[in-house]
């Protein structure tokens, strides 16, 4: 382990192309994260105007059973009702609207906390 260390802070490019790397994965995560919410917002729009269902999708249904036990990241949603209404208040006011968006909230904090 020391030599991995010693190997790493002796060699300054190391240091150099790995910051080069996590900036350019960020920059693409953001420029990817901008564009999808301006696609998004935009076929929300186009939807509501022509009077179509909005609900955001994304997660297959197998995955999430809208409320119902059974599916596979139903762990994610808060058990306590208040958390979960309180929750819920915060995503619409925040632009994310449907049933899931609880889900992909707190799957994105996960993601994030690892």
């Amino acid at each position: 382990m020391d030599q991995i260390i010693t190997l790493i802070v002796t060699r300054g490019d190391i240091i150099f192309y790995g910051t080069v790397f996590a900036s350019v994965v960020l920059v693409t995560f953001a420029l990817a994260n901008m564009t999808s919410t301006w696609s998004d917002v935009r076929r929300r729009t186009l939807a509501a105007a022509s009077g179509q269902d909005i609900s955001v999708t994304g997660i297959p249904d197998g995955l999430v059973s809208g409320g119902l036990s059974g599916g596979m990241l139903d762990g994610l949603m808060p058990t306590d009702e208040a958390r979960k209404t309180e929750l819920t208040r915060f995503l619409n006011t925040s632009g994310y609207y449907g049933r899931r968006a609880v889900v992909k909230f707190q799957l994105i904090r996960l993601i994030s906390a690892i």
